[in-house]
């Protein structure tokens, strides 16, 4: 009896979950097995989801276009490189502060005025973590990519570079792939907004 009692339970928590689960911004989800899942272990599981979740014209992870930069810097400490010129400028962060490995990019802009916050324009990132909802990041596919979002191929790249070509959604995210078609870099930008090129690179 203590066993019908326990999966009767268990049966109702998932289905409950599940539909404050459709009603979240995100629309994040966990699968629930035949097992009993810990809530430490699901809260975990939620928080690496935002961590390196892609939201077309919102965020990268936890750095939201349109935020103060100041914040960013709060988390990923300072950067490893980057560039400035005209109230706009453009931060680079290595991962484990290798040059060679993944990075993760803001590129601001500034108003004119009283001392006015740095606003984060773009996002780029590199790492096969981060991901979309439907999984689409590093190493997709620009047959993956069609399958998913409204996009069209830009000229005249940031740098002009044949190394890689950009394809842009106005849902806010693009996209730069390699000469086999595959992603090497996601960008984050506003939505209903083309990709700008900027002439400090983001790379």
């Amino acid at each position: 009896m203590r066993k019908l009692t326990f999966y009767i339970a268990l049966t109702t928590i998932f289905f409950i979950g599940c539909s404050s689960e459709q009603d979240s911004q995100n629309h994040d989800s966990v699968t629930v097995a035949s097992m009993p899942v810990d809530t430490d272990t699901l809260n975990a599981l939620d928080t690496l989801n935002k961590e390196t979740l892609l939201i077309p014209g919102v965020s990268a992870g936890n750095i939201k276009i349109n935020e103060d930069a100041e914040s960013v810097y709060k988390i990923l400490g300072k950067p490893d490189s980057g560039d400035a010129a005209m109230q706009k400028a453009v931060a680079i962060w290595y991962e484990k502060h290798d040059p060679k490995s993944f990075t993760t990019a803001i590129y601001t802009v500034r108003d004119t005025g009283d001392n006015p916050p740095a606003r984060i324009k773009q996002i780029r990132v590199t790492s096969p973590e981060f991901k979309t909802q439907s999984g689409i990041g590093v190493h997709s596919t620009l047959a993956d990519i069609q399958g998913t979002f409204t996009i069209r191929q830009l000229t005249g790249t940031p740098d002009d570079s044949k190394a890689f070509q950009i394809f842009d959604s106005p849902a806010g995210i693009a996209f730069e792939l390699d000469k086999n078609l595959k992603v090497t870099a996601v960008l984050i930008h506003p939505a209903d907004e083309e990709l700008k090129a900027n002439y400090l690179p983001l790379r």
